[in-house]
Formats: structure tokens, C-alpha cells, sequence
């Protein structure tokens, strides 16, 4: 099964977008962002259950560079480190 139709997206997956840190809302620490995007490499987003927020760096790589394995997509990572 393929992420489209797993996640039940409209627009069709074609790499797994891997960003942050952001400013986690008030607590002080920092957060990281992995989803799906489309062709021109835009967030994919109208479905919130495939949109992931994690809290580790080396976990938000592993997490993405995983998922984009399992789906055969292209991996765009533009985290930094903390």
C-alpha cells in the first residue's frame, strides 16, 4: 500500500519533508516536524494523523529517513541541530 492511500491524501506523496527545530509552544523546548509533500516539494497536510512532531534530532532523522525508505520516496531533511 502506498502512502496516498494509506493516510487517504488527495494530493499524491512524493517525498517526506524532515524540518525544525521550532519553539515548542511555551515549554522551552524544541520541536521537530516530519510529513509528506507534494511534487514541488510543499507540505502535504489535510490529513494531521501524517503529520508527525518529535522532539529528539537523531530521532526525527531516523524516523524520516525511514519513512521515506518505506514508501520509495525522496528524502528532504532540513533539520539542525539544537
Amino acid at each position: 500500500m502506498n502512502a496516498q492511500q494509506k493516510f487517504h491524501l488527495a494530493t499524491k506523496p512524493a517525498v517526506v519533508l524532515a524540518d525544525g527545530p521550532y519553539e515548542a509552544d511555551g515549554d522551552g523546548g524544541c520541536e521537530f516536524c516530519v510529513c509528506f509533500g507534494d511534487a514541488d516539494g510543499e507540505p502535504i497536510t489535510e490529513n494531521k494523523a501524517c503529520v508527525w512532531h518529535l522532539w529528539d534530532p537523531g530521532e526525527t532523522d531516523k524516523f524520516a529517513a525511514q519513512l521515506a525508505e518505506k514508501y520509495g520516496l525522496e528524502l528532504i531533511n532540513e533539520t539542525n541541530p539544537v
